[in-house]
């Protein structure tokens, strides 16, 4: 299988994932709900993230993996493993979305409160 088509693949699979998740949340939260509406998107979003972060793979030239993958597979199977480029990426990809998601978050509580008034 080619890169391309592994990278398809997982997309896709986060994609249905994050899917079934906002589905599941949006039953168990209405958007009524205080958990409802953006934070819902917010929780979404950093999943969706987490899943599709790439990692270079150690040892492998131009290969690329899921960061998580990369960073578990080196942290624990791995007996010389060098997860810190992974674990790096991964962080700074979820920080991201979180501060964007903090900004939307904040962006609807400024125009929420200026259409109320």
């Amino acid at each position: 299988m080619n890169a391309e088509l592994a990278w398809q693949v997982i997309a896709m699979a986060s994609a249905l994932g994050a899917l079934t998740l906002w589905t599941a949340l949006w039953w168990f939260f209405p958007p009524r709900n205080r958990f409802g509406g953006v934070w819902r998107w917010c929780l979404v979003a950093v999943v969706l993230a987490f899943f599709v972060i790439p990692a270079p793979v150690p040892k492998f030239a131009g290969a690329t993996a899921p960061a998580f993958v990369v960073m578990l597979f080196e942290a624990l199977f791995q007996t010389a493993g060098t997860p810190q480029e992974s674990m790096r990426r991964l962080l700074v990809g979820l920080v991201a979305v979180l501060a964007l998601a903090v900004i939307v978050f904040a962006g609807q509580k400024i125009f929420t409160r200026r259409r109320d008034h």
